[in-house]
């Protein structure tokens, strides 16, 4: 399986690139919003004090940013190796940040580890597979 990644080295590819990157934030973000807002409170419950905070909103925007430029320079040729790039990149990216939960947030367990990487494995590789597919490149 091979996969093209793209730098943006001219206008008419940067403009398809974040057209990509703009198509799966549209997919991740309602995806990650409904697991973190619904579903995973009743599995994780917060306390009542719990309020967003400029630090909070401003960290969630670098991540989505990061992570929807992942998916963005990618160019598979097949709609399998679309849904294989975004599984990793989610793997990768949702991996991470809940094994680094695990290490600095009390009560954060392993199934929580397994429940967030699972959603990043999902939503990334339906995210790229939409992108890749509506701007027309698989």
């Amino acid at each position: 399986m091979r996969t093209e990644l793209v730098f943006f080295d001219d206008t008419h590819e940067s403009a398809k690139g974040t057209l990509r990157g703009f198509i799966a934030a549209c997919v991740i973000i309602p995806i990650t919003a409904l697991w973190y807002g619904l579903i995973r409170q009743k599995i994780w419950k917060r306390s009542e004090e719990y309020k967003p905070t400029a630090k909070i909103i401003i960290s969630t925007a670098m991540v989505y940013l990061l992570l929807v430029s992942a998916i963005g320079v990618q160019i598979p040729n097949s709609i399998g190796n679309a849904a294989v790039y975004g599984a990793l990149v989610g793997l990768v990216v949702f991996g991470c940040m809940s094994l680094v939960s695990v290490m600095v947030i009390d009560g954060y367990d392993w199934w929580k580890v397994l429940a967030d990487t699972a959603l990043g494995v999902v939503s990334c590789s339906v995210a790229s597979i939409a992108a890749n597919t509506i701007t027309g490149v698989v």
